[in-house]
């Protein structure tokens, strides 16, 4: 039996966030992300302007027609997890 590539990605435990972390890889691109965050943190999404997330917040993606290229968390020390899938 082969097993196939799943395309997905993500947190393999709760991370602790630095400043400017970037979670996409260079040159790849999510159909589908899903991001929590534990305390209130500021991110920015393909290249924008800084974006408030409460506690609990998170950030839930699916598209068929855009992409997620770039997801960085601006504020350092949040514990963090994600999935997507390319």
């Amino acid at each position: 039996m082969s097993i196939m590539n799943s395309n997905f990605v993500g947190s393999s435990s709760s991370s602790i966030s630095t400043t400017n972390q970037e979670l996409v890889e260079n040159g790849v691109a999510y159909l589908c992300f899903d991001f929590y965050n534990k305390q209130d943190c500021i991110v920015q999404i393909n290249k924008s302007e800084n974006i408030f997330l409460f506690a609990g917040q998170g950030f839930k993606f699916s598209s068929n027609l855009d992409y997620i290229f770039s997801f960085k968390i601006v504020t350092d020390n949040v514990v963090f997890n994600f999935i997507a899938k390319k």
